[in-house]
């Protein structure tokens, strides 16, 4: 259960997060949050997006995918044990 009280399923990404955060973001928002959440992480925006996606073969390994999944989930205050338990393990 997301900490705003909703299921996960595990076909959980993050844009579907970013839709079920306590203050949900308009999808003609994303890409702003994206490029946010990118520049306060330090990481490239296409690293966000390929995490969206679920196209984990765009990051450099499953360590990486799981530190930044983790590291939005906290930007986004949702807990992320029922995200990075749907990740592969490193």
């Amino acid at each position: 259960i997301a900490s705003n009280g909703r299921a996960l399923d595990k076909t959980l990404n993050i844009a579907r997060l970013v839709r079920q955060a306590p203050y949900c973001v308009r999808p003609e928002l994303l890409l702003v949050f994206n490029e946010s959440i990118a520049f306060s992480l330090k990481v490239p925006v296409s690293k966000i997006e390929a995490l969206e996606r679920d196209d984990f073969e765009a990051l450099p390994d499953a360590v990486f995918a799981r530190a930044l999944a983790g590291s939005v989930c906290r930007a986004l205050k949702i807990d992320s044990a029922p995200v990075l338990a749907l990740l592969p393990q490193g």
